[in-house]
């Protein structure tokens, strides 16, 4: 095997797979990217058998064939040559490595030892415009559970019916809902990890074309389909396990009325809450205390080993005057999501779940307080 690229390209190729890869893995190989001539270009793919990406880059191939490299010791290297011409050639068991008097040597692992990521059943293939997924992931991926289980919360709820896409996401102290209309008679559900879909968001980028959304077409032996997820977009396809599990019927949980409204502009308090949420002490959960008053809202946080802060932000209160007690950086990320100047926040008092909405009413975030 030997092919020419520029220097760039397979500089971003091995960036966005290497994020698959797991140097602490089951499998020695799982350390390494597979590479692959493909007709005119180049294959990369890399997998903790969890999490897949696969990308392709124009290459200039002389010999094809296919090999994996260790993919650290390929990506720092091919990030310190010069911005030219890379020569890679595989002779026996190592690759050699050339731009301009630059030489490297790696060992090399047969590729028929790398094991396969999933392919996507077509015929059970959906699409959506790349755009709105990466949209609907950055509203919601931030309140999935921070945890490696499996668990349905430890993930986000994707449903398309009756031309409406859902996407959700809660931990069970915050919740984030997003709808979106006109995406056509598609039927899909799955639950999917919240870190394959940062990583998918990731590799979308700027994107505008269309994501083909499927459940991994069936193996020999049955196991593969139904477990695996594959989303394809353009020249790079991700492959991840689909969690099981019935995922909680999220709208139980949002409050029909709400006896409080308070209107706030959005970024002042967004401000307001990252400078006093640096005193926020993570031994009492990182409690920022709010209160709603005439006029305006007063946030407070107290550190018993560094001090305190307080700070004042303008506000129209309809309602009770009260106090809510909130995670700092619950309420930062949910106020990060909320789009216009103006933030309206709803309440039924400091134990219940307060909602936070602005100028795309597509959006739900819900956060719960603190009980002090």
């Amino acid at each position: 095997m030997r092919f020419t690229c520029q220097k760039d390209e397979l500089a971003r190729a091995l960036s966005s797979v290497q994020r698959a890869i797991s140097a602490r893995g089951p499998m020695p190989i799982l350390a390494n990217v597979l590479l692959t001539s493909e007709g005119e270009g180049l294959r990369l793919s890399g997998t903790d058998l969890n999490l897949g990406i696969e990308t392709h880059m124009p290459a200039d191939i002389a010999t094809g064939g296919s090999i994996t490299v260790p993919a650290r010791n390929l990506a720092d290297i091919v990030g310190k040559l010069p911005n030219a011409e890379v020569t890679l050639s595989v002779s026996e068991r190592n690759i050699l490595v050339t731009c301009q008097r630059a030489k490297f040597t790696l060992a090399t692992e047969p590729a028929d030892q790398f094991p396969s990521l999933p392919q996507p059943d077509v015929a059970q293939e959906v699409r959506l415009p790349a755009s709105v997924l990466r949209q609907g992931i950055h509203n919601t991926v931030y309140a999935a559970a921070n945890r490696d289980d499996m668990s349905v919360v430890s993930g986000v709820h994707i449903a398309m019916a009756d031309g409406v896409l859902e996407m959700v996401a809660t931990d069970g102290y915050r919740l984030a809902a997003w709808r979106y209309g006109g995406v056509g008679p598609q039927v899909f559900s799955a639950t999917i990890p919240a870190k394959s879909m940062s990583e998918l968001e990731r590799l979308l980028g700027q994107d505008e074309g269309d994501v083909r959304l499927a459940e991994a077409a069936r193996s020999d032996d049955g196991l593969v389909g139904g477990t695996q997820m594959v989303f394809t977009s353009g020249n790079r396809k991700l492959t991840t396990r689909r969690i099981s599990g019935q995922y909680p019927n999220y709208r139980q949980v949002i409050p029909a009325q709400f006896r409080n409204e308070t209107m706030v502009d959005r970024l002042s308090l967004l401000k307001a809450v990252d400078r006093t949420g640096t005193m926020a002490s993570e031994r009492d959960g990182r409690a920022l205390r709010v209160t709603f008053g005439d006029g305006a809202l007063v946030l407070q946080a107290r550190n018993a080993e560094s001090g305190e802060a307080e700070e004042r932000v303008d506000a129209e209160l309809r309602g009770d005057t009260q106090d809510i007690v909130f995670n700092a950086q619950y309420l930062q990320q949910a106020l990060e999501r909320v789009e216009g100047e103006t933030v309206v926040i709803k309440s039924n008092g400091p134990v219940e779940a307060t909602m936070f909405q602005g100028a795309d009413d597509r959006l739900t975030s819900l956060v719960m307080p603190i009980r002090s």
